[in-house]
């Protein structure tokens, strides 16, 4: 078994906790691994679907390796939403930030170059009137 098919299917074993027969999915994870996805790519997919069917329990996604591996174009799909997903998810607040809203009851001011929503009116009415 290639080095890099083994790599992918440890990860498969220790995201999922399933123990695969490495001779039976040999062939999935070579096409895989040949479609250049990633260790990365398949941790992602997994925990994604192991976090959908804990939110969804009543249409859960099937977690098998024939399923997940077995069509690519679903995989990058899968992929991609999961990638999204991720890169989406709200910002946690910091102690500092906390303390100021318990205050203020506001957010407070963003550093860097951002205008807040009224001088981002008060460009535009002007912008507009002349």
């Amino acid at each position: 078994m290639n080095l890099n098919c083994e790599s992918l299917h440890k990860t498969w074993n220790q995201v999922t906790g399933q123990q695969l027969n490495p001779r039976a999915t040999e062939r999935l994870f070579f096409e895989f691994w040949s479609m250049d996805f990633t260790d990365q790519d398949l941790q992602c997919v997994l925990k994604y679907m192991i976090a959908y069917n804990r939110k969804h329990p009543n249409t859960p996604m099937k977690i098998q390796a024939h399923k997940v591996l077995g069509d690519l174009e679903t995989f990058a799909s899968v992929l991609s939403e999961a990638m999204a997903l991720e890169r989406n998810k709200p910002v946690k607040t910091t102690p500092r930030e906390s303390v100021l809203m318990s205050f203020r009851r506001t957010t407070p001011e963003r550093t860097g170059n951002f205008l807040s929503a009224s001088e981002v009116l008060s460009r535009l009415k002007s912008e507009a009137l002349q």
